[in-house]
């Protein structure tokens, strides 16, 4: 994560870090805790993300009858990059500010990739390493229709414009998040195993699939789209 966080410096941008859970609870982990003092040292924007809720019950049956839903922390620390732009530390950003989706894992050693040509009036610009015949489809949450799948490897956009995708300007808290989640994707998903291959794994791509996909169509699919393809 540090190292990622380096490769973005060395180029100009900033990032933020959405990590799970509180603070104090990452300061009492010494390996979390040197993640954490190492993230502050490089200039990294921290944000914690905290459900005030009761753990996830480990027994399935008590998920799927358990009234209170408490998303995984795996999967809401997915989807949480493509809220991010929601958030309320961005009432300090201009909202031409742009905002780049990415993995934890990635490095990047050169900006032009990732970054919308305000030249040639780019809105968003998707960036993939995935060859055109790799999961040219995903299903959305909610149905069985499917949209073509955009990879969150980056998608960049500025703060405008991800609200207009997301269709929605202001998250004042993780909880509003969950609920805005709930109402997404509906509870009954959030209660299934935290297992790899489910349709929780992947959930945050099939969502913010399904949104630019509505948002083309909102717009005649009238877009200006930049892409690249590694």
């Amino acid at each position: 994560m540090t190292i990622s966080v380096l490769c973005w410096k060395r180029l100009g941008i900033d990032s933020i870090v959405m990590l799970m859970g509180a603070e104090k609870e990452w300061e009492q982990i010494p390996v979390y805790a040197y993640i954490l003092k190492s993230l502050k040292e490089i200039g990294a924007k921290i944000t914690f993300l905290s459900q005030n809720s009761n753990p996830r019950p480990k027994n399935l049956w008590n998920q799927i009858l358990s009234n209170d839903v408490k998303i995984p922390e795996f999967s809401l620390a997915q989807i949480s990059r493509i809220y991010a732009a929601m958030l309320p530390f961005t009432s300090e950003l201009n909202d031409n500010s742009i905002f780049i989706t990415t993995d934890s894992d990635l490095l990047v050693f050169n900006k032009n990739p990732h970054i919308p040509n305000l030249e040639k009036g780019e809105q968003i610009k998707f960036y993939s390493t995935y060859e055109d015949t790799c999961c040219e489809f995903i299903k959305i949450p909610k149905g069985y229709q499917k949209v073509k799948h955009y990879f969150l490897q980056t998608i960049a956009a500025s703060i405008e414009t991800w609200r207009d995708i997301m269709e929605i300007s202001q998250i004042n808290s993780t909880q509003n998040l969950v609920q805005v989640l709930i109402d997404e994707i509906g509870s009954k998903l959030f209660k299934l195993p935290e297992m790899k291959g489910n349709m929780l794994w992947g959930i945050d791509e099939a969502l913010v699939s399904y949104k630019i996909d509505k948002w083309f169509r909102r717009n005649n699919n009238n877009i200006p789209v930049g892409e690249y393809k590694y």
